[in-house]
């Protein structure tokens, strides 16, 4: 319940109640919209905006309940990687096993951004999706090892790689782990 509250006093009114008590944190960057903002509908979606990552087989699938996507204004995906970090910092929230791991980084980032879009009206899922990985590699400052969860942003400069719990974000032919993908969650 507190993680929940956390995740919308950031965006109501910047303050978050944790065990040490309240403190305050960034509220999430206004959403901006890129000049060439482009609407997909999920069969472009599957067709072309997620073949880069679909290369390799994705074992566990693709899974998506939306119907249209908006790409990400570069500059705006970045400013939410920096408010990532302020707010992990902020509220206090480091990794803990399976509690608050890297899925509920991942899913964290993923519902900052749709929180963004929403306020603004937005009638379309952002294209800033949840990837689970074969950690082979180590990235963004998480070692090798096990199972990882991510998020990938599609910008009007491509599909991008980020490591919710530090704020990471690379291209995704740079992503080391990039063959080891074995599922993609988009929205929900």
């Amino acid at each position: 319940m507190i993680r929940l509250a956390l995740f919308l006093c950031v965006f109501l009114g910047g303050c978050a109640s944790t065990p040490g008590g309240y403190v305050q944190v960034p509220v999430i960057p206004a959403w901006e919209f890129a000049d060439d903002s482009a609407v997909v509908s999920d069969m472009e979606l599957y067709n072309s905006v997620l073949y880069d990552l679909t290369l390799a087989p994705i074992f566990g699938g693709i899974d998506s309940t939306d119907n249209s996507f908006i790409t990400l204004d570069h500059a705006w995906l970045e400013k939410l990687c920096a408010w990532s970090g302020e707010f992990r910092k902020s509220a206090r929230i480091n990794f803990v096993t399976d509690s608050f791991d890297c899925d509920k980084f991942a899913l964290g980032f993923c519902f900052a951004a749709n929180m963004a879009a929403g306020h603004e009206g937005i009638k379309h899922q952002p294209l800033l999706f949840r990837i689970s990985v074969e950690q082979v590699k180590p990235f963004g400052g998480v070692p090798a090892g096990g199972r990882h969860a991510l998020a990938v942003g599609r910008t009007q400069k491509g599909l991008y790689v980020i490591e919710p719990q530090s704020g990471v974000m690379v291209p995704l032919a740079q992503y080391p782990n990039r063959d080891q993908i074995y599922k993609i969650r988009i929205g929900g």
